[in-house]
């Protein structure tokens, strides 16, 4: 029995007209939002007509972008975006003053950088770091140990577990704490 999800409040046929115009490239993915995105997307199309006409043309552009994304873009533009909102406006100013300064090759290599950093980010086997294992090394012979755990040389024979018979499990004892006769009882 599968159960259905319940769409979060409000549904697209419960936004106004004019909200629906705004943010009318959201519509296929409105559903599958949050209560906390559909109240900022909402704020955000209330905002709309208190804008001058260039920024009502540059919103409407940023959603069409906006839903274009995956949501792995979507994760990683708002991390950019908290990023940057914590820097102070003099920090953000100064940043933007020394990439406007840079050659236009200069621009094209860090914008190409930015976009391979973003590729290798989607590609989920180059995420986590590989670890090198050391090899086992065989331990260090004491003094005076017979000829027969030497490689190479002969040594006990070996059965096979399955004619052995069940191997007996011990659990380990405690050590007894310093000081304490032993009751023998084992």
């Amino acid at each position: 029995m599968f159960l259905l999800a319940r769409e979060v409040k409000p549904t697209w046929a419960e936004l106004t007209q004019a909200q629906r115009e705004i943010l009318n490239p959201l519509e296929s993915q409105w559903p599958q939002f949050d209560s906390n995105h559909k109240i900022k997307w909402l704020a955000i199309s209330n905002k709309y007509p208190t804008m001058t006409p260039d920024q009502q043309t540059r919103l409407k552009q940023n959603i069409i972008e906006w839903a274009k994304l995956t949501p792995e873009q979507h994760r990683l533009a708002r991390e950019s975006y908290a990023k940057a909102k914590k820097l102070d406006p003099d920090q953000k100013n100064e940043q933007w003053q020394q990439y406007q300064q840079l050659p236009e090759d200069q621009k094209q290599k860090l914008a190409a950088d930015a976009a391979a950093k973003k590729r290798i980010a989607n590609v989920p086997s180059l995420q986590t770091k590989t670890k090198t294992v050391e090899p086992l090394r065989q331990p260090k012979k004491p003094a005076g140990t017979p000829a027969a755990s030497t490689p190479g040389a002969p040594g006990p024979a070996l059965v096979p577990a399955s004619s052995a018979g069940p191997v007996p499990v011990v659990a380990p004892q405690p050590a007894p704490p310093a000081g304490a006769v032993p009751t023998g009882n084992k």
